[in-house]
């Protein structure tokens, strides 16, 4: 009969065993033999170096002779060791975060930071190692949420852009905490020029969040000159991590940065002790390295227990609706809160009768059967500089914080017909925005108006506040029924796949044992109970990243490029949206420059394939002129900014109308050829280079690329003009009204070549005007 094991195993809380040695109360498993083997189980993660740099190979092999292992400060001899102690030296799951500075200083250097970011994610095995995306300017942008994939990582790294100041610790606060709720080893490297001078939260919060997550490494590369402040906080930020500071003159010297980093990363072991004697006292395992090896322990178990502590599971709720609840926020939420404009008289939720300092420390939530209603301490960020031509520029900080009680709604329908996509956006903003007032348009820089129509619809808040919120959120659809039973399965999939792995890590230090014994100590292991745990009564943190996922940062350029390429493509199906240009002209008005948020969160929740996941999507706002003609003016080193505006009204949209309308021939080519619209891009001509939402695109070239399902592809190409009338003469005394703008055609042409096709395009379409956006429908008229 085979011989089967008693044991007593112990592992680290964490999945994949990211925290150092620690004990537990020994286990018993029980078997059919009345044998006893007792074993306790540490696993510590390390670091092994060489200590002299010249001679970095020497410890890529280490052995555990080679290892100085204390149990209860006394040494392992050596045949105690080799029985009882093992090293895994295989690299273990990673997630790891690319987090750049985008501020204006950066322009001279993010080139070549983007292709030492290309090289890094190029090396990354997907199998094991997942990445992510962050840029920082005077907001913070998600451009990849966490994906195995490297195409989609290097597409992210391609838009990254330069912008306008630092919110360096905003970052990395937004940062820590998408990682909280991930269980690969979590590394940040970190990429900055200059102080923070555009933060809510500040250098503390960032220490509090790092001590409270250990297992996270955090690199940090100054670039340029840095003040001596700074450089001690990136210093400071890296040692107490286990990770590494670099200092730069220029990004050309990042591509040999990259690389030490991942190999550091590569010197990782998990170093696995059974207890020799597993009646004694559990004790704290301690590591030295023999000859040329450096050994650091990695993290801090106090820390780690701390951490745990905050994670309270949550009740599950009975089945009947409606459910309220209140969540106190963070206390740097809280922080920020206290040193705001918050007042009784922004109070816009229905609790009048509390006093508003108590409002502010905490998010209520209603859950109804097909809504959550809540309410949210909301805090905006009111970037002086940017409006204000009188505010100083190059200044240390120059912002006010506002905050106000606001009330917001989240539609809960059932989950298979939730929107898979984040055009969905457009329909819910447009739904709800207030309707243009009659008289003369508002001015597109008056934030007073712009913050009155934005933030007055019901749900939205401001991109900040929304990731403040995320934890409450995901604990609001977990009290909902649906969403309920949805999540514990998936919760349950993702239990499965971690026990997988734990039995994994058994099978390697018992290799002679049964599998029916490396399955019965698994299951009677701490953490697998902690696993099962989660999965049974998660937490807020555990449920995140299935219910309030940040799916990504979408600029608002980029979502009217999405509008216009659909609904080109039905109008040519035959699907026409007559309100398309109303509805475009409206939403712009809101969205062609920020109001008192650089990132606005709107409350709708989308599934998403990539993560099988439900979670948001924010708008990002774009600049305004008045920032860009100014640093034009006082910074040389600003450069070219790229294009963030959507267009004054859907040219391309416009285009492809009238040249189906007037030309026949390239009518005949797309149809024949089965060519369907992929995108449609914009560049500027004229004097325009500072995007000014008022007058921007007067003279503007449009570019929409075509391709068939045999891979063939075309681009149309025109070019267009604002021509703007003289102002019709007065009347009755009253002053000359002014005239819209006329855009006219000034050429239409395929670039591959078709000269037969471009001159039949010049001699249809040259001089045609394209009539103005309010109105509702499309025509052509010769000049």
């Amino acid at each position: 009969m085979e011989r089967r094991l008693r044991l007593a195993l112990w592992i680290a809380v964490l999945p994949l065993c990211l925290f150092p040695a620690t004990f537990a109360e020994e286990e018993v498993l029980q078997t059919d033999l009345h044998e006893k083997s007792l074993s306790r189980l540490y696993v510590v993660p390390l670091r092994i170096e060489a200590r002299n740099v010249e001679k970095s190979d020497a410890c890529l092999e280490t052995s555990v002779d080679q290892l100085a292992v204390r149990l209860r400060g006394k040494t392992l001899k050596r045949k105690v060791a080799q029985r009882h102690v093992s090293l895994d030296r295989r690299l273990r799951p990673m997630l790891h975060a690319l987090v750049f500075d985008t501020s204006g200083s950066m322009s001279l250097d993010l080139i070549d930071a983007k292709r030492a970011a290309h090289a890094y994610v190029e090396q990354l095995d997907a199998t094991i190692e997942t990445g992510m995306i962050v840029g920082f300017d005077d907001g913070v942008t998600l451009w990849n949420g966490v994906t195995p994939e490297r195409d989609k990582l290097h597409r992210s790294i391609d838009r990254v852009g330069v912008g306008g100041q630092t919110s360096l610790f905003d970052a990395l606060v937004s940062t820590i905490r998408e990682l909280d709720a991930h269980r690969e080893r979590p590394v940040i490297i970190l990429l900055s020029d200059g102080a923070d001078n555009a933060s809510f939260y500040d250098a503390k919060d960032v220490l509090d969040e790092l001590s409270a997550r250990p297992d996270i490494a955090v690199f940090t590369i100054g670039i340029g000159r840095r003040s001596i402040a700074t450089r001690q906080l990136l210093t400071e930020l890296a040692r107490s991590t286990h990770g590494k500071y670099f200092e730069v003159e220029r990004g050309a010297q990042l591509d040999s940065v990259f690389a030490e980093i991942r190999e550091i990363l590569g010197t990782e072991a998990l170093l696995t002790v059974s207890d020799p004697l597993p009646d004694a006292e559990p004790g704290e395992i301690e590591v030295e390295g023999r000859g040329p090896c450096r050994v650091t322990v990695l993290g801090s178990w106090s820390q780690a227990q701390e951490r745990r502590a905050t994670h309270e599971p949550i009740d599950l709720p009975t089945p009947n609706l409606p459910l309220t609840f209140e969540s106190s926020v963070s206390g740097a939420h809280d922080k920020v809160l206290a040193a705001s404009d918050f007042s009784r008289k922004k109070n816009r939720c229905l609790q009048g009768s509390v006093l508003a300092e108590v409002q502010r420390r905490s998010c209520s939530f209603e859950v109804q059967d097909d809504r959550l209603l809540g309410c949210a301490p909301d805090i905006t960020m009111d970037h002086g500089y940017l409006y204000n031509p009188n505010a100083p520029l190059l200044i240390e900080k120059n912002e006010a914080v506002s905050a106000e009680l606001r009330p917001f709604e989240i539609a809960t329908p059932p989950i298979d017909e939730l929107p898979h996509r984040a055009e969905a956006l457009i329909d819910v903003l447009l739904r709800h925005l207030p309707e243009d007032p009659p008289g003369p348009e508002f001015d597109l820089l008056d934030r007073e108006e712009l913050g009155r129509r934005l933030f007055g619809v019901p749900n939205l808040v401001s991109g900040a506040t929304f990731l403040e919120m995320r934890p409450r959120i995901a604990r609001a659809f977990f009290m909902h029924p649906e969403y309920q039973s949805w999540a514990l399965r998936r919760l349950k999939e993702r239990a499965d796949e971690s026990l997988e792995l734990l039995g994994e890590r058994y099978r390697r230090q018992f290799p002679q044992a049964s599998e029916e014994a490396i399955q019965l100590a698994v299951s009677q292991s701490d953490d697998a109970r902690a696993i099962r745990a989660r999965a049974e009564r998660p937490s807020e943190i555990d449920l995140q990243p299935l219910l309030s996922a940040w799916l990504g940062d979408i600029p608002a350029q980029q979502l009217f490029r999405s509008w216009e390429i659909e609904s080109t493509q039905r109008w040519l199906d035959g699907e026409e949206d007559p309100a398309m240009l109303e509805r475009w002209h409206r939403l712009r008005r809101v969205l062609a420059t920020p109001s008192i948020a650089r990132a606005i969160a709107p409350m709708v929740p989308v599934y998403d394939d990539g993560c099988d996941c439900i979670g948001f999507y924010r708008i990002l706002l774009p600049r305004p002129a008045l920032l860009r003609a100014r640093l034009s003016e006082r910074t040389p080193f600003q450069g070219k900014i790229p294009l963030d505006l959507p267009p004054k009204f859907p040219f391309g949209y416009a285009v492809v109308r009238q040249t189906f309308e007037e030309s026949p021939e390239f009518t005949a080519l797309i149809e024949a050829g089965g060519y369907a619209v992929e995108d449609i891009s914009y560049e500027l001509l004229g004097p325009a280079a500072g995007h000014d939402p008022r007058h921007a695109f007067r003279e503007t070239r449009v570019r929409v690329l075509w391709s068939n399902e045999a891979g063939e592809s075309l681009t149309l190409e025109a070019d267009l003009h604002a021509s703007i009338p003289p102002p019709r003469p007065a009347r009755n005394g009253k002053p000359p009204r002014p005239r819209r703008a006329r855009w006219i055609l000034d050429r239409v042409e395929v670039p591959e070549g078709r000269r037969s096709l471009n001159s039949a395009l010049e001699r249809e379409l040259a001089g045609i005007e394209i009539l103005r956006p309010d109105q509702a429908s499309l025509r052509a008229e010769r000049r």
